[in-house]
């Protein structure tokens, strides 16, 4: 699926019937002065994941997405929301990575649930 400049898609991930997490994706690398008529894109493989269920203070198995780009003007910047990590090598998880260009890249992306984080939850994954 792609992502042109200036839009903005969402598509819900299933995670076990209870979770959520919405991924995001926008542009905006293109001049605004309209001097610069490339048009740079973002593209993303998946249109589902599922997590299973996860214990609090635990960390689903990951999941992998790949995410890349044309006519990037910069990096590719990805973050995740509350009880949720990504991570470019599948080891080290933070809550957000940024690519360097538009290289289709493996993305890992892993539920963790903190302390309290019992019944329905959202999460957001946003690409721009």
């Amino acid at each position: 699926m792609k992502i042109s400049d200036n839009n903005l898609l969402r598509f819900v991930i299933i995670i076990f019937s209870t979770f959520t997490l919405l991924i995001n994706c926008s542009g905006g690398d293109g001049d605004s002065s309209g001097g610069n008529n490339q048009s740079s894109e973002i593209t993303v493989n998946v249109t589902s994941l599922s997590f299973g269920e996860v214990f609090e203070m635990e960390h689903s198995l990951s999941q992998s997405i790949e995410v890349g780009g044309s006519d990037i003007l910069s990096s590719i910047e990805i973050s995740v929301s509350h009880n949720f990590e990504v991570s470019l090598n599948n080891t080290t998880f933070d809550s957000q990575v940024s690519l360097n260009d538009g290289t289709l890249t493996t993305v890992y992306v892993r539920f963790s649930p903190q302390d309290g984080s019992i019944g329905f939850l959202n999460g957001t994954l946003t690409i721009q």
